[in-house]
C-alpha cells in the first residue's frame, strides 16, 4: 500500500527493471484488495502487474479472480486462456479455467419452460378452441332438431313470455351441458364446474371481433 492511503503503488511500473523483491511485494498488494473483495481495484492493479510482468502467471491469475469475484465469468476464462499462451505450464491457470468455465454454465439462465395451464382454468387460446369446438357442436343437424324440438315443447305449456322464456333456459341448459362435457372435460371441468368454463369462454370472448359473436350463440 502507498503513503498510507489504502492504494497499491503497482511496484512503480515507470521503473524498468523492479527488484524481485519490489515485484513479489506488488503481487502481495493486489492480493490485499482481492481479500477485500474490492475486485475492481485489483483487477486494475493485476492488469498493470500483467503489462510489466507477462510471463509471470500470477498477474493473470490474480486479474481472473478479480474478474470471477465480479461474476464476469467469460471474461475472467479468456484472461486464463491468455495467460496460458504465456505461461503454458501454470497448472494453477489451467485449474481455474475450468473452475470459472462451470461457473459461467452454471450461471446461463435457464430456457423458461411451458407453464401448463391449470386445471378448471382457460387460457384465451383454449376458450378458442372450446369455443370452436361447441359451434360445431351446436350446428350439428342432429343437435339442431334436438333443441328446436325442446324449444317447441315449451312453447304451448306458458302463455307468459318471461316464463317461458326461463322454461326454455332451463330445458336447454343441461341438453347444451350435455354436448360440450366431452368437449370441456379435455380442460379439466366436469359437471359440477362446467358452467365456470362457459363463462370464461364469455369472458375471454369480449371485445374480441372473432370470438364475440360466436360466445353469443351458446
Amino acid at each position: 500500500p502507498g503513503a498510507g492511503d489504502g492504494t497499491v503503488d503497482a511496484i512503480d511500473c515507470r521503473d524498468s527493471t523492479p527488484p524481485l523483491a519490489a515485484i513479489d511485494d506488488a503481487f502481495e498488494a493486489a492480493e490485499v484488495w482481492l481479500r477485500a473483495s474490492a475486485f475492481g481495484e485489483a483487477e486494475k492493479v493485476f492488469e498493470g502487474l500483467i503489462s510489466r510482468e507477462p510471463k509471470d502467471w500470477r498477474g493473470h491469475h490474480g486479474k481472473a479472480r478479480a474478474l470471477q469475484g465480479q461474476g464476469r465469468y467469460m471474461r475472467a476464462y479468456g484472461v486464463c486462456r491468455s495467460g496460458l499462451e504465456e505461461c503454458p505450464d501454470s497448472v494453477p491457470l489451467e485449474d481455474l479455467a475450468e473452475e470459472v468455465r462451470r461457473q459461467y454454465q452454471a450461471s446461463k439462465p435457464k430456457p423458461r419452460q411451458k407453464q401448463e395451464p391449470e386445471p378448471g382454468k382457460l387460457t384465451k387460446d383454449q376458450a378458442r378452441e372450446a369455443l370452436d369446438a361447441a359451434i360445431e357442436i351446436f350446428d350439428k343437424p342432429e343437435n339442431q332438431k334436438r333443441m328446436k324440438t325442446a324449444i317447441e315443447e315449451c312453447g304451448p305449456k306458458l302463455a307468459d313470455p318471461m316464463a317461458r322464456q326461463m322454461q326454455i333456459t332451463a330445458t336447454l341448459l343441461p341438453l347444451v351441458q350435455g354436448f360440450l362435457a366431452p368437449e370441456f372435460h379435455k380442460f379439466g371441468f366436469d359437471s359440477s364446474n362446467l358452467l365456470d368454463g362457459m363463462a370464461q369462454v364469455q369472458f375471454h370472448s369480449l371485445g374480441d371481433a372473432e370470438m364475440e359473436p360466436k360466445a353469443k350463440r351458446i
